[in-house]
């Protein structure tokens, strides 16, 4: 191992990789530990040092935390690109050549695919591309979103720290420092990216389309718009029909035993048998009782029963008023013409119904005499 230990890092000192797991860490730190301790190596210059120096980076790789900390300028050393970068890019926009800014978005798109993101951020193409296939990018990257943990930025390792309080304040303003940067850096980029589509030369390739060439898109698209519209018709109209036949089936919900004849069918010495399988509610004649009670059973049936309840119903209740009109007029024995209706007439009026007849007191109790023979 190399004397100039201040020039490396934990992982080159323990030699592991940076995405190396914690059991390859302990194992390189025991087979490095046993080569350069001291008390094997007494005469031997210098392995002090160096076990002091695995021991330290041991110390790091080991603990999750320091180990983030220890990682966070080379992970800021991963990137090309930064907020002050981007800021001074849309601020020199006008003065540079389109080649540039398409370099400067594929540095940007570079440095997403190594912070690990699952986003495939299109290129700007070329110079050569018309305006319509150019303003979805540009509508795309106006949705940016960095993949970029920023953790480089944190102001203080909490790891040291051994008061719980001042370690949580710690870890709060470590993760607003994170949060802000972040904002700061997705805001820069939309921002270049508005700037840049309103400067973009590709613009003036809309007009270069020729009137036809125009006409026949605007054709073109019209066709698939009646085609698309013209097969959802279709499929609408199929629905509907599709879900009256249901309701059709649903109403006719007969019995598969169920068989109906016509009454021409049934012969006359069939009379007897027949009026026990017929329902005169649907008007209908079946083959067997069976068939009637499975029919009596269906909805159709039912609803008819229903129907005919109800007028019966209303028959009788109009029969009802009928009677009890016909009892109030007609059939009252105090007629209004009539000299017994007392009720309703004065001493005076009753007086002057009456005809009166002039007779004698021998002619009142006068009584003829009756023989024998006329009594028997």
């Amino acid at each position: 191992m190399a004397t100039s230990l201040e020039d490396k890092d934990c992982y080159e000192i323990l030699q592991v990789s940076r995405d190396s797991t914690l059991q390859e860490v302990k194992t390189s730190y025991r087979k490095l530990a046993l080569l350069y301790h001291p008390d094997r190596n007494p005469n031997k210059e210098g392995y002090d040092e160096i076990f002091s120096a695995i021991s330290s980076a041991y110390n790091i790789l080991s603990n999750e935390d320091k180990r983030k900390w220890h990682e966070k300028d080379y992970t800021r050393d991963q990137y090309s690109v930064f907020t002050e970068e981007i800021r001074e890019m849309q601020t020199n926009l006008r003065a540079v050549k389109f080649d540039v800014w398409v370099n400067f978005i594929n540095r940007i798109r570079s440095d997403e695919q190594t912070a690990g993101t699952k986003v495939q951020w299109p290129s700007l193409g070329d110079s050569t591309w018309l305006w319509t296939h150019t303003k979805p990018l540009y509508q795309r990257w106006l949705r940016f979103s960095t993949a970029k943990s920023f953790e480089w930025e944190v102001i203080y390792n909490d790891e040291e720290e051994t008061d719980p309080a001042t370690k949580r304040l710690m870890k709060k303003e470590n993760l607003r420092c994170i949060k802000y940067c972040t904002q700061q850096y997705d805001a820069a980029v939309r921002e270049l990216i508005a700037t840049m589509c309103e400067l973009d030369p590709r613009r003036q390739n809309v007009q270069k389309v020729s009137d036809p060439e125009r006409y026949e898109s605007l054709q073109a698209a019209s066709r698939q718009q009646s085609e698309r519209d013209r097969r959802k018709y279709q499929a609408s109209l199929q629905e509907q029909s599709i879900a009256s036949w249901t309701v059709v089936d649903q109403e006719l919900n007969w019995s598969e035993d169920e068989d109906i004849v016509e009454d021409d069918d049934v012969s006359i010495d069939d009379t007897e048998a027949a009026d026990n399988t017929n329902c005169f509610i649907c008007s209908k004649q079946f083959r067997s009782l069976q068939q009637l009670k499975n029919h009596e059973n269906s909805k159709k049936h039912k609803q008819n029963s229903r129907k005919a309840r109800k007028q019966q119903e209303k028959e009788a209740k109009l029969a009802s008023k009928s009677s009890e009109a016909s009892l109030g007029t007609s059939n009252s024995p105090q007629e209004a013409g009539s000299p017994y209706n007392q009720s309703s007439k004065s001493a005076e009026d009753l007086e002057k119904s009456f005809t009166f007849i002039d007779m004698s007191d021998e002619d009142f109790f006068t009584v003829p005499e009756i023989s024998d023979e006329e009594a028997f």
